[in-house]
């Protein structure tokens, strides 16, 4: 089961600009494998942990009809466990791995992303418009860990980061 909070605040559009942040964090409790398939899956057998998130958005509208807007996310880190495997030739079935402590005892850091476009929008009579953009997607380059071994042998090595900064120009035409 899952138990959930929110928190969300906006201001419209006026004078300019707007604003939209939200919270929200969930406690979970859950089996980690629905079916287990062996005694050894019941060993520290349950997730009972949180996670959050907190958003932002603002958006400015600049003289000449330029918009700006930010986006900023921050994300709990991703939860784990460490996890040793045992290989024997005298175990008669290969390798078994266990989990050695709770889930969620190991957690990665927090994930934050910033992105950021400008865009300005041309109108050729009342029908057509051309719409041209620049956008920046994790505009801070933050490349933390969204994926960790906690394997004992390869005991914090990061799998996966944040993809990195990555700039973008576009057009989009409407009628």
């Amino acid at each position: 089961y899952y138990h959930s909070f929110e928190v969300t605040a906006n201001k419209r559009f006026s004078r300019k600009w707007n604003l939209s942040s939200s919270f929200w964090a969930t406690k979970t409790h859950q089996w980690i494998r629905g079916n287990p398939t062996s005694p050894n899956d019941n060993l520290f057998a349950i997730n009972d942990t949180w996670a959050w998130e907190a958003r932002g958005d603002a958006n400015y509208r600049l003289p000449y009809d330029i918009n700006t807007s930010i986006n900023v996310r921050a994300a709990s880190g991703a939860k784990g466990q460490r996890t040793q495997t045992f290989a024997d030739p005298r175990l008669l079935q290969g390798s078994v791995t266990l989990r050695m402590e709770e889930f969620g005892t190991q957690r990665g850091p927090v994930i934050p992303v910033t992105s950021f476009r400008l865009a300005k929008k041309f109108r050729a009579a009342d029908r057509y418009a051309v719409d041209i953009n620049f956008s920046v997607f994790n505009l801070i380059n933050s490349s933390a860990a969204v994926s960790t071994s906690y394997l004992s042998g390869t005991f914090g090595r990061i799998t996966d980061i944040l993809a990195p900064r990555v700039a973008r120009i576009g057009a989009q035409f409407s009628f």
